[in-house]
């Protein structure tokens, strides 16, 4: 027993494949013309094993939309969101995750138009990528597509406001739109008209 546990913990700490993981951004950028759709997502990207993980390609994808024939592929990374000038964006390169660590990048998506041309309002995406390995389990149930799934969640572009041009827009769920600001601030304006008025009866 205690050779077994000491294989099982070795393995566990030193040689275990773990899966990919990312979680919804809390920002996007986006640019949209007849010409193509670009999409840029700041990622963290988290593996949750020993060996370290290859990510060989990476795609974005609308599952719930019929529409959508044409995934969004992996053009390019940058360390900011909006980047000062094209020399800021990396081409498409592999690259490794350690074990047990978390990598942040912001990856840009494009899919040239008319393939899928996304309507102003909210949608369910998937990111997938291709990995360097793979677990026995996945090579068997996903044998006929090396793409694996790591990350879903809503990209809220009914927030999108320029379509020529790149534009950043919060993908926060918690975010208030600005009629929504801009109530509170009404209501205080109105609050004050009326101590005004009150203070000039009573004078």
């Amino acid at each position: 027993m205690a050779l077994l546990f000491t294989a099982a913990t070795f393995w566990w700490l030193n040689a275990r494949l773990g899966v990919l993981k990312s979680w919804e951004p809390q920002t996007y950028a986006m640019s949209l013309n007849r010409d193509y759709v670009r999409v840029r997502l700041p990622l963290v990207m988290y593996n949750t094993g020993a060996r370290p993980i290859v990510v060989l390609d990476l795609r974005m994808r609308f599952p719930d939309e019929p529409e959508a024939l044409w995934p969004l592929v992996w053009t390019g990374t940058s360390e900011e969101l909006m980047p000062k000038s094209a020399d800021d964006v990396v081409a498409p390169t592999g690259f490794a995750i350690a074990g047990r660590t978390a990598e942040q990048l912001v990856v840009s998506f494009t899919v040239p138009s008319p393939g899928f041309i996304p309507e102003v309002r909210d949608y369910q995406v998937v990111i997938e990528a291709v990995l360097g390995q793979r677990k026995l389990w996945q090579r068997v149930l996903r044998r006929d597509s090396r793409w694996q799934p790591f990350a879903r969640f809503g990209l809220r572009m009914g927030r999108m406001r320029y379509t020529g041009s790149f534009g950043a827009y919060s993908n926060s769920p918690r975010d208030l739109q600005m009629d929504t600001l801009r109530a509170p601030d009404d209501a205080m304006q109105r609050l004050a008209l009326r101590l005004r008025d009150e203070r000039k009866g009573s004078s």
